[in-house]
């Protein structure tokens, strides 16, 4: 026969007390050894239990329950706090069941269990300041302080050590790091402590946009197809000439140097390449389309001095006039 009974007072335990039904108890129940044993157990006071028996499963340890616990206040717990695959370890969140690569979801649910809210991950740095925050709702990932990178993951999928001072990052593809992006105005921007825009990529455009100069230790290529030519435009766009210079170390012999490989030219156009001015060919031939004025006045004494000197003749279709003296 099952009976429900009530103690207005302190309940001491030596052995063993079943209960068939509910046993409410006003003040502390102190189990001292034995064991309680009842479907429902209401205290107004403490549970005090002297058992130290130690816990590995749901039904071992000093007290097991068969349901879930309710609790209104803390839980504080001198050693680890584990469900059925998680434990919560000192400052650890680790998932021990596997035996295999496993992972620990955060969020993976959001209001009420399920899927009709997002939720953010936000790690704060111990004085109420955000340090990360992964949003749910963007799948973006935003840093407030720098980023270092100790280690990256290069082409081949493998891991590297980067370049001390320079955070690198490769990809396991065809290529070794990208960055995509899909802005309204630029796709990628770069820019200085100051904010200033150093270079950028226009939405949807191949075009690269410098706002400053290029330093190159090596040479720059821009390469062509067999169907489509590529231009190096230098282009000034306010009332200042735009200007093409070559400066280099002073014990080299060549300031600068058009260098046209076998079959190639090299163009000097106008009128937005309507009109060929210059035309050099592979075999050194040149072919000049418009007037040509040589403000050098040196004067000609012989056949290696003047402000002209050819190696060879000087063949001419129209008139020639010689403001002075023929010599031979």
């Amino acid at each position: 026969m099952s009976i429900s009974f009530s103690i207005p007072t302190n309940l001491s335990i030596a052995g063993t007390l079943a209960v068939g039904g509910a046993a409410t108890i006003a003040s502390t129940l102190i189990l001292s050894s034995g064991a309680v044993t009842t479907s429902l157990l209401s205290l107004s006071g403490q549970l005090n239990v002297a058992s130290t028996a130690a816990s590995n499963s749901t039904s071992t340890g000093s007290a097991t329950f068969g349901g879930g616990i309710g609790v209104a206040g803390a839980i504080n717990a001198g050693g680890d706090i584990k469900n059925n695959r998680l434990t919560l370890r000192g400052d650890a969140l680790e998932e021990y069941s596997t035996n295999g690569s496993a992972a620990v979801a955060v969020n993976y649910n959001g209001y009420a269990g399920g899927t009709t809210q997002f939720r953010n991950f936000d790690v704060y740095d111990g004085k109420n300041a955000l340090v990360l925050r992964l949003s749910g709702a963007d799948k973006g990932a935003d840093f407030r302080g720098s980023i270092t990178t100790t280690s990256y993951h290069d082409a081949s999928g493998g891991i590297g050590t980067p370049v001390a001072g320079h955070a690198q990052y490769g990809g396991s593809g065809s290529y070794g790091a990208s960055i995509i992006g899909n802005g309204s105005a630029y796709d990628f921007g770069l820019f200085n402590k100051s904010g200033t825009d150093v270079m950028h990529v226009a939405t949807g455009g191949t075009t690269v946009a410098f706002s400053g100069a290029i330093n190159a230790a090596d040479d720059i290529s821009i390469i062509g197809t067999a169907a489509t030519d590529r231009t190096l435009k230098i282009q000034s766009l306010g009332a200042q000439y735009a200007q093409l210079k070559m400066n280099t170390n002073s014990s080299t012999a060549n300031n600068f140097q058009v260098l046209v490989e076998s079959g190639g030219r090299v163009y000097f156009q106008q009128n937005n390449g309507a009109i060929n001015t210059l035309q050099i060919e592979s075999t050194g031939h040149a072919t000049y389309s418009k007037r040509w004025n040589v403000s050098d006045t040196t004067d000609s004494t012989s056949t290696t001095t003047g402000s002209i000197v050819t190696a060879g003749g000087i063949g001419v279709m129209k008139n020639l006039y010689v403001g002075r003296v023929i010599a031979r």
